[in-house]
């Protein structure tokens, strides 16, 4: 006899669940996503290239993407984060190369840099890029936000503008990064990333946008990790993942304390990679909403080691804390994102591969739907590569 049947014919009181709510208290939908896109300006034509390890996300070529884009639109879709590169041919290695997602062995690695374009003159090619973009598709229609990593990635990984022993030249990566958020006004682009890897980055870049009294938003990746899983579709793994530039895993204080300052600086939001740093989307979005809660971690021991040894990160420090109502002014206005990685999107095809697209649904939507809880009243948007396949299940 089940225990329903037992219940009701023996009069047994039913046993309270330990559920209360029965309803799901957040759902997902479309407007709570932007779809990731890769666009590799040397193909031609409306045509795509597959890329190793991530099945279902090829890069496209420019007529590609924008015709990409009209179909997202058309399911609901109307944001989008584009990352924008360059690839080389070598007749002797039949694996696509797109830079700057690092495909292939050391030795292509290192035959794409070989052949690098300019920095400026890729910006440029960008720039043309994005105004054809924009002609096609109003703000009203889709939003866009523009990720600069291709502009002037490393042979070591890391960012920027190199000096001739591979130190990074701090000057000359700052006189780009002004120029980017420039040109990235320039084309109207509604949003622009900072990377998480340059000192004031999120100020350099704000100053800029200010002084010319632009409306692009500054999406900065505060938070971002020396992950040693970033590159998993790379046919090599080697030594060269420690860029030096950003944050190492599991260090919360500093992920904490780069939130609060690129908060300062005047980040619009703060985008939390990968989606699955829970820990950190809540913590932003504590911060954002109790000002309590920032003086008492910027009061904390560990902040305050850090800035024994930091006078430039003390002097921030100590002027947020006594002005906190400047700063909690600045947080009403900033809301919290995510970002998925490569890697979580690899293993999620995995599990796909594996377990079947039932599987990986309910993975993603269990990812989703805690990110969106942890982001609470201060969440915009996670950008994933999955957006409309998971949209489209």
């Amino acid at each position: 006899m089940s225990l329903e049947m037992k219940i009701k014919n023996e009069g047994i009181k039913e046993v309270p669940s330990r559920r209360i709510l029965h309803e799901q208290e957040f759902s997902m939908a479309a407007q709570d996503f932007t779809q990731i896109i890769d666009i590799d300006l040397t193909l031609e034509g409306n045509v795509t290239k597959e890329l190793p390890n991530m099945p279902d996300y090829p890069v496209r070529s420019l007529d590609n993407a924008i015709s990409y884009m009209h179909l997202l639109r058309q399911k609901g879709i109307f944001s989008v984060v584009i990352r924008m590169g360059g690839s080389v041919k070598n007749e002797q290695n039949s694996v696509y190369s797109f830079d700057p997602l690092f495909i292939g062995t050391e030795e292509k690695y290192n035959e794409l840099y070989d052949r690098e374009i300019p920095v400026y003159q890729f910006l440029q090619a960008q720039r043309e890029a994005y105004k054809l973009i924009r002609e096609t598709f109003k703000s009203s229609d889709l939003q866009i936000i523009g990720d600069p990593f291709g502009v002037a990635p490393n042979k070591n990984g890391g960012w920027g503008i190199q000096n001739e022993d591979g130190t990074l030249n701090y000057e000359k990566t700052k006189e780009l990064l002004k120029e980017i958020a420039r040109t990235y006004n320039d084309v109207q682009l509604d949003g622009l990333l900072t990377l998480g890897r340059i000192y004031k980055e999120v100020q350099i870049t704000r100053e800029v946008l200010d002084q010319i009294n632009s409306k692009t938003m500054i999406y900065s990746f505060s938070q971002n990790i020396e992950s040693r899983t970033s590159y998993i579709y790379l046919d090599k793994i080697n030594n060269r993942r420690d860029t030096g530039q950003k944050i190492l895993p599991g260090n919360i204080t500093e992920i904490a304390l780069r939130t609060i300052l690129d908060i300062h600086e005047g980040t619009d939001v703060v985008v939390v990679k990968p989606t699955e740093n829970y820990h950190a989307i809540f913590m932003t979005n504590e911060f954002l909403d109790n000002k309590e809660s920032v003086l008492n971690f910027l009061s904390s021991e560990k902040v305050r080691n850090i800035c024994e040894s930091n006078t430039e990160i003390k002097e921030n420090v100590d002027y947020i804390y006594n002005n906190i109502n400047e700063f909690y002014g600045k947080c009403q206005n900033v809301g919290v994102s995510t970002y998925t990685v490569s890697g979580s999107y690899y293993l999620q095809k995995l599990l796909g591969k594996e377990k079947g697209d039932d599987f990986t649904y309910n993975v993603l939507d269990e990812t989703f739907k805690n990110a969106k809880s942890a982001g609470g009243k201060k969440f915009v948007t996670i950008m994933d590569r999955n957006t409309n396949w998971y949209l489209s299940k």
